[in-house]
C-alpha cells in the first residue's frame, strides 16, 4: 500500500518555498480522521475534480487508496479550504452526455 501526504507550498522571493498552513502529518485514514474528524475531511475519487480543485490551491491532506478497491485512490480535502473551489467545481463541471 502507497501513501502519498501531499501540502500546500508557495513561491515567496527567489526559491524560498515555505509552508502556508500548519498542518499535523498524517500516515493513513485513521490517523486523520483522529486529527482533523471524520465530518471535517472530504473524499474526492473524480481525477478531473481533484485536478480542478489543485489548480485552484487546495491541496489534498491524505492521498489513500479506495476503500474496497485498492487500484483506485482517494484524495481527503479539508472541507472548510474547498467550499469555495466546490461552489466555483459546480458551476463549471462537465457536463454528462445525454
Amino acid at each position: 500500500m502507497i501513501v502519498v501526504i501531499l501540502h500546500n507550498y508557495y513561491l515567496r522571493g527567489k526559491g524560498d518555498y515555505r509552508m502556508e498552513r500548519n498542518l499535523h502529518p498524517v500516515t493513513n485514514i485513521e490517523e486523520a480522521f483522529e486529527c482533523y474528524g471524520k465530518e471535517n475531511l472530504v473524499p474526492i475519487t473524480f481525477l478531473k475534480q481533484v485536478k480542478f480543485y489543485i489548480q485552484n490551491c487546495v491541496q489534498p491532506i491524505l492521498v489513500y487508496p479506495k476503500e474496497g478497491d485498492d487500484t483506485k485512490l482517494t484524495y481527503w480535502f479539508l472541507k472548510a479550504e474547498t467550499q469555495y473551489v466546490k461552489r466555483m467545481w459546480d458551476a463549471t463541471k462537465p457536463k454528462k452526455d445525454e
